[in-house]
Order: structure tokens, then C-alpha cells, then sequence
């Protein structure tokens, strides 16, 4: 019986895989050019995936909680660059109560995550973003699940109508 290296196919897999999806990108933006496949392209990602789907064609509609939503930074500076497109977690919706209280940010009274990335990265401590609000009739707020995500916690409620539309996780 011959053994297999694990680790090379792996590797091989992760080329072989990466070599299509160039492939198919590259004639798929030309074939559907209101049909995205998108990339992660930061470093440490907000999200825990690599690979999304976009439809810009289909208006952003209804936002349910935990939908992943696409749109343009705004005020975001210097972060994130005013106008790129960014994808989020919609957390809370109009009539949430949102609340960041010495370092800890909860939706409704439940917990959801905590200040301690920004606070170790902007150099402020952990209370710096202590607040309370209601999100308005045009209002969500959108989250990364990953501990380093840049936020509503730090930049505050996001207008619903400037969202570009819905993304569905590819991988």
C-alpha cells in the first residue's frame, strides 16, 4: 500500500482550486458582469470566510438579523477608505437597543462582543466607546465576528439605505 503525503495534497488542492477560481472569475465577471465573486482581500478578515457571492443586480431588500450585507465604507477613515465596498453582519435593526458599556458591546441586553482589539489598537481604553441608543427606522448595526473586526462599535449605526445588497458565503 503506498502512503500519501496529506500535506502535499493539500497544498496541490489549494492551488488546483485557487487556478478555477481565477479561471472562473476572470470569464464569469465577463459573462455576468452584475454577478460577483468576491475575495477577502485584507489581511486579517472581519468575517470568518474567504469567498462571497454578489448579486448587485438584486436591490438590498429586507435586512434580517445576521444577514451578510455589502456597501460602501463611509467615514470610516483612516481604517477603511471612504467608498470601499466592505462586507458586515447585520446585528441589530431599527428599534434595537444597542448598548457598549465598559468594554462590552450587547444588542438587547445580549452580549455580542467587546472592545478589547480597539482598545489595544487605537491606544484608548476600554470605556473610550461607552454609549447607549436605539437604532432609528433607517438604521443598522453591522458587525465582523472576528475579534479584530472594524465596526459599528467604533464608528456607530450604519443608514440601511446606503447598503448595496445581500452576500452569500461561498467558502
Amino acid at each position: 500500500m503506498k502512503h500519501f503525503d496529506f500535506s502535499r495534497k493539500r497544498l496541490l488542492t489549494g492551488f488546483i482550486l485557487g487556478l478555477v477560481l481565477i479561471a472562473v472569475k476572470t470569464g464569469y465577471d465577463h459573462a455576468y458582469p452584475n454577478r460577483k465573486l468576491l475575495v477577502g482581500k485584507q489581511v486579517m478578515s472581519c468575517l470568518p470566510w474567504d469567498f462571497y457571492y454578489w448579486d448587485s443586480d438584486r436591490p438590498a431588500g429586507e435586512i434580517k438579523r445576521n444577514d451578510l450585507l455589502i456597501f460602501p465604507a463611509r467615514k470610516m477613515q483612516p481604517v477603511i477608505k471612504d467608498g470601499e465596498k466592505i462586507v458586515k453582519m447585520a446585528a441589530g435593526l431599527p428599534g434595537d437597543k444597542v448598548t457598549i458599556r465598559d468594554g462590552i458591546v450587547s444588542i438587547n441586553g445580549s452580549v455580542i462582543g467587546d472592545m478589547a482589539y480597539g482598545a489595544k489598537s487605537f491606544s484608548k481604553p476600554m470605556n473610550y466607546w461607552d454609549k447607549e441608543y436605539v437604532l432609528q427606522p433607517n438604521e443598522i448595526f453591522v458587525f465582523g465576528t472576528e475579534y479584530n473586526s472594524y465596526d459599528s462599535r467604533y464608528w456607530g449605526a450604519y443608514p440601511m439605505d446606503l447598503v448595496d445588497g445581500h452576500v452569500s458565503v461561498l467558502f
